[in-house]
């Protein structure tokens, strides 16, 4: 069940969620999973911290480039380790419903 009754997010009131992150999907009529948003929330963690994001992973990052030297993949692999034992950013990132 949806707001007010649980945090899931459903796909008609992905608006109505303060996360700044539900916003873009919802800003840029991406569908929102919890799958999405974590992958999401990653590459824009990789972009403050290596400046660049991964390509393989979905959806896009608006106004970011690409990783592509050896640095910056060293950078991508550090974070990634790091980012997915952190599990803060499952506050930003609700379960659908």
């Amino acid at each position: 069940m949806p707001l007010p009754y649980s945090d899931c997010i459903l796909g008609n009131n992905i608006g109505e969620y303060k996360s700044d992150l539900v916003k873009i999907f919802y800003d840029h009529n991406l569908e929102y999973t919890q799958e999405n948003c974590l992958i999401f929330c990653y590459k824009r963690y990789m972009a403050k911290i290596c400046d660049c994001y991964d390509v393989t992973l979905k959806p896009e990052t608006f106004g970011v480039k690409p990783c592509a030297t050896l640095e910056e993949f060293l950078c991508h692999m550090d974070q990634f380790r790091y980012f997915f034992r952190n599990k803060t950013q499952l506050e930003e990132c609700k379960k659908e419903c």
